[in-house]
């Protein structure tokens, strides 16, 4: 059986203050991410506009780790740009974005958009999801439309 080597690497967010740092990290598909914070302080994955307005609103099936931190893993970081919040502290602004860099279609992070990718999506078809990778066009809903555009990235490599 052949199997793929993908290097991944571990990013580490810490708090100084009620502020994370970094605030902004970019990392690649795979890559996981640890928050090494203090015991007053917890992660918790909102949408944009929650961010935007730094409300403590928790994204259905987004990632969320207790008071103290934890790693979030490649499984909680699909591609795309993820926003979250200390929820005691976020009317302070404590507030941070992973984005999350990757090949389209590429829900398994091998660096090609093939068959297991194709299994994943056909798993997801149908469904409603609000962030969930296989929903290309963010729409909230996993359709036809997705599909197109996943079918125009199958076969290929990632760059």
């Amino acid at each position: 059986m052949f199997t793929l080597g993908i290097s991944q690497t571990t990013h580490t967010v810490v708090n100084v203050g009620i502020t994370f740092s970094p605030s902004t990290l970019t990392i690649q598909a795979g890559d996981q991410v640890d928050f090494d914070i203090a015991g007053s302080h917890n992660v918790k994955e909102t949408d944009e506009e929650s961010f935007n307005n730094e409300e403590g609103n928790q994204l259905p099936g987004g990632f969320s780790l207790p008071f103290g931190g934890g790693l979030l893993t490649a499984d909680d970081l699909p591609v795309g740009t993820h926003y979250y919040y200390c929820q005691p502290h976020v009317t302070f602004g404590m507030l941070g974005v992973i984005i999350v860099e990757g090949c389209e279609g590429d829900f398994d992070g091998d660096q090609d958009v093939d068959i297991s990718d194709f299994l994943s999506f056909n798993s997801a078809f149908g469904t409603s999801c609000t962030g969930c990778q296989e929903d290309l066009n963010s729409d909230g809903v996993v359709d036809i439309a997705d599909f197109l555009q996943f079918n125009s990235v199958f076969g290929a490599p990632c760059d």
